[in-house]
């Protein structure tokens, strides 16, 4: 009998799928104990289900991005269309954004990709989103106080949907900072508040930091 992944890091992968003429997506859960085994994890489970077309669920800090297989008359049976560009069968990456809460809708080119396993490696560095699975105990917590001594990585996010996906992630939030104009008496204008939010683990928190999000801000 094979034993059950330990689940202290989840990351749910979409796999698209056929019925008859209908198109819809289906959640896959995959697990791990270190970040290293739930990108095995993901890479494998991609790897025996072999699916023409799958995305992440999509945060505001990777995006939602989603990996499909082009042929010829795919866009009449339902699939993705992209009328103002020419695709040649293949693997294509399309990026989207998330904004306030929803994907942004607006029209985006997708990127061409080389193949199925070129795919499945992208997907596993870029848009896989490690979240606290159900068995997950944050290092940094000892009872109910955490040590700041434990962080190993911290972070400033001033926009307020992030927060939520940042602790999804493991983040905590460690202190609140406030930015704006001073007044003449020297009093802060217009003020703003800025989480700091820090992790416990060093991996983890390499993957939020790597993406184009913090990368560009």
């Amino acid at each position: 009998m094979v034993s059950e992944a330990p689940k202290r890091w989840q990351a749910r992968i979409e796999i698209g799928r056929y019925s008859g003429e209908d198109f819809s997506y289906h959640a896959h859960d995959v697990y791990g104990e270190t970040i290293s085994a739930l990108r095995s994890a993901a890479y494998a489970y991609l790897s025996q289900e072999k699916p023409t077309r799958f995305c992440n669920t999509g945060d505001h800090i990777a995006g939602r991005l989603t990996y499909f297989y082009y042929y010829e008359g795919m866009e009449y049976e339902g699939g993705i269309s992209f009328p103002e560009q020419q695709l040649t069968p293949g693997w294509w990456l399309l990026k989207e954004s998330m904004i306030g809460g929803h994907i942004d809708q607006r029209w985006r080119s997708p990127e061409k990709l080389g193949s199925f396993v070129d795919a499945i490696k992208h997907f596993v560095a870029n848009a896989l989103i490690p979240e606290k699975g159900p068995e997950y105990q944050s290092r940094a917590l000892v009872g109910n106080n955490l040590r700041l001594a434990l962080v190993e990585r911290v972070l400033r996010e001033s926009e307020e949907y992030p927060i939520n996906d940042l602790i999804r992630r493991g983040w905590h939030i460690v202190a609140l900072e406030y930015k704006g104009e001073l007044s003449m008496s020297g009093e802060l204008m217009n003020r703003k508040a800025v989480f700091v939010m820090g992790h416990p683990e060093l991996q983890a928190a390499t993957m939020t930091l790597n993406t184009d999000y913090y990368k560009h801000s």
